[in-house]
């Protein structure tokens, strides 16, 4: 063989080998943007995913906070309740106990009943408050969250 065959057969394979690590390079620069593409959506899902979940969380937050202002107004109003009713007994007993006849007797009974009718309606208007909250804490829970519920599975 004559040095230029030689040359010609020593580039044939050095274009060869070129054309081989082109086309490797070519399948790495490929596989490279595919993983790329497919870990940055799998990110974006994620961080969507935990964007609505403490959008969801912060919500609920919102509406538990109200509805503990809400519980604070009725434990308010169950505690007037019982100082009113623990005022009218005061009165009665003390009406009992100054003694006096039956139509004195007859008037502190009406106005006990009367103040134990109030209370009465404030103890319901506080258990509607309470029956209130209740319902709305069923219908707002907390999200369930951090509990796997972003993981890159779903």
């Amino acid at each position: 063989m004559t040095t230029p065959e030689r040359l010609r057969r020593r580039q044939l394979l050095e274009l060869r080998a070129l054309i081989i690590l082109g086309v490797l390079l070519l399948i790495l620069g490929v596989t490279q943007i595919v993983t790329t593409r497919y870990f940055r959506d799998q990110d974006d899902a994620q961080r969507a995913c935990i964007a609505d979940k403490f959008s969801a969380l912060a919500s609920a937050l919102t509406v538990r906070g109200e509805l503990s202002k809400r519980d604070g107004r009725a434990s308010r109003v169950e505690g007037r309740a019982s100082r009113w009713e623990s005022m009218a007994n005061q009165d009665l007993y003390d009406d009992i106990v100054t003694g006096g006849d039956a139509a004195a007797f007859a008037h502190a009974y009406a106005r006990y009943s009367r103040r134990i009718g109030v209370v009465n309606d404030e103890r319901a208007r506080a258990a509607s408050i309470r029956a209130r909250v209740r319902t709305l804490r069923d219908e707002n829970p907390i999200p369930a969250f951090p509990e796997g519920t972003c993981d890159a599975s779903e």
